[in-house]
């Protein structure tokens, strides 16, 4: 258990985690359990003060001072059905992906909890379960080398506080930013930091990716400043992800072979999906043209086509030149 409680980040998580399902905490005896410093266990309980979380110290008719949280702010065990924990386990399989980041080792221990659930569940009901749940994310990216910089963000959102940081841009110059943290954004494999950065005089919220971020520190006595009406669903746009781009109406016509599985895509509200020519089936819908995009598109082959708007059909032909002539070259 020590490799899983000597990150700060996870102590923080197991420690709220006993504290809002009601348990007190005396810390001598949680710094000897997690094999860390006493002092340890006493700043993590000074950032949990620093969050939204009521603590509260008394003293035991033993004399010993122990912390717990405010009755209102207290969860209860959560009955589960063994179809809940089947979906719990196969959610977490799908979500334990990030490699190095501590947030692995958290999502490991949970679904070890729901895993061991499920078990006795089985044993219960008699079912067999050997091999019938597996989730797996091919390409996911290992953040092993960014593990106390994910550390620093993940401690800077929780309690509310300012990030120092040195960020390469997409040209590889480095700059350093003093950023107001909003959200921890987890996209397809990517691990990003969504918030303010001072060093920017627009104001605007940006977009930092963890693996970029050379070195970070949080500013234990700067707290951070989130705008009351931030929504980062409205930020991150449904269709088009986290490159730039404009907005466009577009119309993509797929084979008849496809179209089962077009009607299954789940799809912004303003999309429609009509009837072709020859079984066909076209797809409308506004999306934010960039290379994701166009990736995305390119990515069903000869299976889709671009029928509007003219740039794009440009745009996807240029990307098809030029893989052409990577291998006409070779």
């Amino acid at each position: 258990m020590v490799g899983l409680t000597n990150k700060k980040a996870v102590r923080l998580l197991r420690l709220q985690e006993r504290l809002i399902m009601g348990k007190e905490v005396y810390p001598p005896d949680l710094a000897r359990e997690l094999h860390v410093s006493l002092r340890s266990v006493q700043r993590d309980l000074a950032d949990l003060q620093k969050t939204d979380l009521a603590l509260r110290t008394h003293e035991t008719p033993d004399g010993r001072q122990v912390w717990s949280v405010m009755p209102s702010q207290r969860q209860f065990d959560v009955k589960m059905t063994t179809m809940d924990l089947v979906v719990a386990r196969l959610a977490l399989g799908m979500f334990h992906k990030y490699q190095g980041t501590g947030l692995e080792d958290f999502l490991a221990e949970l679904a070890e909890k729901v895993s061991s659930k499920l078990e006795s569940a089985a044993g219960t009901k008699k079912l067999n379960l050997t091999g019938k749940l597996m989730a797996r994310q091919p390409f996911t990216r290992d953040f092993t080398t960014s593990s106390d910089i994910f550390e620093e963000v993940l401690t800077a959102l929780l309690n509310g506080k300012k990030l120092e940081m040195d960020y390469a841009g997409l040209r590889g110059e480095t700059r350093r930013h003093i950023v107001h943290p909003y959200t921890l954004l987890a996209y397809k494999s990517g691990l990003y930091v969504i918030g303010r950065s001072e060093s920017v005089r627009d104001g605007l919220p940006r977009v930092f990716a963890i693996e970029r971020i050379s070195a970070c520190v949080h500013l234990r006595k700067e707290p951070s400043e989130v705008p009351p009406d931030w929504d980062p669903e409205a930020f991150v746009p449904f269709w088009g992800g986290l490159l730039p781009g404009k907005e466009q109406k577009v119309r993509l016509r797929f084979v008849p072979t496809l179209a089962p599985y077009v009607q299954k895509l789940r799809l912004p509200e303003n999309s429609r999906l009509t009837r072709g020519p020859a079984g066909s089936l076209d797809l409308t819908l506004h999306a934010v043209i960039n290379e994701e995009f166009i990736t995305w598109v390119l990515g069903f082959g000869p299976a889709v086509q671009v029928i509007t708007p003219r740039r794009l059909q440009e745009q996807m032909c240029d990307q098809l030149r030029a893989t052409l002539a990577q291998y006409e070259t070779a």
